[in-house]
C-alpha cells in the first residue's frame, strides 16, 4: 500500500546492488519486521527501525557464522550469541558491535573464558580455562593478565602477579 507516493504496510524492495528487503515499510522506510538479503551472502531476520537493524534479530552469514541477539543503529548492541564458523563461540554483552560487559567465549579447542569485556578485550574479572585442568582466575587489563591472580592445575593453587601478560611473581 502506498501513501503519499511512499510504500506502506508489507513490501518487497530490490537494491540497486542486489540486495532484497521483504518486510514492513512505514513512510517509505524499512521499519517494523522483515528480511534483509545481502548480495554478499548474508541474511538477517528480525527488527527494523528507520532502515536499520534495531531490537532483536538474527543475522546468517554464508560461512556458517550466526547472530542472534540484540540491534542498535545496525550494530550488535545488548545480549546475544554470536557461532562463528569456525567453531568458537560467544555468548554475552554486545556494544556498538564490540564485546562489552560479562561474557563468555569459547573457543574450538575447549579453552573458555567467563568474565568482562571492554571494547572486544578480557577487561576486568574473568576466569579461563584449559582442557587440561588448568584455571588463571584473575584480572585483565586490554586483553592480558594484569595484577593479582589465583592459578590452578589438578589440586595445586598458586597466587601469583602478572603485568601486560607476563608473570612476575609466584
Amino acid at each position: 500500500m502506498w501513501d503519499r507516493n511512499l510504500p506502506n504496510g508489507t513490501g518487497l524492495k530490490v537494491f540497486t546492488d542486489g540486495d532484497v528487503y521483504f518486510g514492513e515499510f512505514v513512510n517509505g522506510k524499512m521499519e517494523g519486521y522483515g528480511e534483509y538479503f545481502t548480495s554478499d551472502g548474508k541474511h538477517y531476520e528480525g527488527e527494523f527501525v528507520r532502515n536499520v537493524y534495531e531490537g532483536e534479530g538474527t543475522e546468517e552469514w554464508d560461512d556458517g557464522t550466526v547472530y542472534k541477539g540484540g540491534w542498535k543503529a545496525g550494530k550488535k548492541h545488548g545480549n546475544g550469541k554470536l557461532d562463528l564458523a569456525n567453531g568458537c563461540s560467544y555468548e554475552g554483552g554486545f556494544k556498538n558491535g564490540l564485546f562489552e560487559g560479562k561474557g563468555t567465549y569459547k573457543y574450538e579447542d575447549g579453552k573458555k573464558y567467563k568474565g568482562d569485556y571492554l571494547k572486544n578485550k578480557r577487561h576486568g574479572y574473568g576466569v579461563f580455562t584449559w582442557p587440561n585442568g588448568k584455571i588463571y582466575e584473575g584480572h585483565w587489563v586490554n586483553g592480558k593478565q594484569h595484577g593479582g591472580a589465583n592459578c590452578k592445575r589438578g589440586g595445586t593453587e598458586v597466587e601469583t602477579e602478572w603485568k601486560k601478560g607476563e608473570l612476575i611473581k609466584t
